[in-house]
């Protein structure tokens, strides 16, 4: 798995833009 991990390791971006999702989510659900 830490190989895949290493392959497969997505764009600092792409992390950002999950944070800024979750971040929406729990906005809007208070």
């Amino acid at each position: 798995t830490d190989i895949f991990l290493f392959n497969a390791t997505p764009p600092k971006d792409f992390f950002s833009r999950i944070k800024n999702a979750n971040r929406n989510k729990l906005e809007s659900n208070k």
